[in-house]
């Protein structure tokens, strides 16, 4: 299971969806949903995501398009088909966690 700030980072099972959820951890299906990590080829310290469990099995973690306002440009996180487009995480905070 992949936490942050809190909130456990999640997908839609059936792959209709492609953003990546943020879910209290009272959902049904949570239990099914699954990540695979593996270390960023470029940043030798950050970690690559990828769904393990689920009609998207294989996908990665990556950026979507970014929004404007309210100060620094904000992108959602989404699954992408390519590794080459995969998000690169870093964890910072003691109380975040990854768990295969």
């Amino acid at each position: 299971m992949l936490k942050v700030d809190g909130m456990y980072l999640g997908y839609d099972l059936s792959g209709k969806d492609k953003e990546v959820l943020a879910r209290d951890g009272l959902a049904e299906d949570l239990r099914d949903i699954r990540w695979g990590g593996e270390r960023d080829q470029k940043l030798r310290l950050a970690r690559n995501f990828r769904v393990a469990n689920g009609a998207r099995k294989g996908w990665w973690v990556g950026l979507g398009p970014t929004e404007e306002g309210g100060g620094r440009p904000r992108a959602r996180l989404i699954l992408v088909k390519d590794r080459k487009d995969a998000a690169a995480f870093r964890w910072t905070r003691p109380e975040d966690e990854w768990a295969p």
